[in-house]
């Protein structure tokens, strides 16, 4: 296990800023879907456990907007971030399965979208740089 948790700790001490949300949201990804799997269940303080954790992320990812660059982009950010720690609220007293879905499912666009932005960056990072 050593080695696992040493690489995680270099995979985010390396991480590029859009490398960490891609991290983060993936984390609330998991978290979300096994949430989901004790509602499913019942296991109420199972699945508090897994919001709480969310929580947290979504939080760091909001207080991390900086509202000067791109501010409808980041201003959307914050809305949807703020909906999201709501809805979590929700969810841990309900146990609502398909709100759990819901939120997933936007956890996951942002995440796909994220990705693409890193990929999109690392891509122009990599282009050589033509000879004058």
């Amino acid at each position: 296990m050593k080695g696992i948790a040493q690489y995680q700790t270099n995979r985010v001490h390396g991480a590029t800023p859009g490398e960490l949300v891609v991290l983060l949201l993936e984390t609330a990804g998991t978290r979300l879907g096994a949430a989901r799997e004790h509602m499913e269940v019942g296991r109420r303080m199972a699945w508090i456990a897994e919001l709480a954790k969310v929580r947290p992320i979504y939080l760091e990812l909001m207080l991390a907007l900086d509202h000067t660059t791109a501010p409808e982009l980041t201003r959307n950010l914050h809305v949807t971030y703020a909906w999201a720690i709501q809805r979590l609220g929700e969810l841990g007293k309900t146990g609502d399965v398909g709100g759990t879905e819901a939120l997933l499912r936007v956890n996951n666009t942002l995440l796909d979208a994220f990705r693409q932005v890193v990929i999109a960056g690392a891509d122009a990072e990599a282009e050589p740089v033509a000879a004058p």
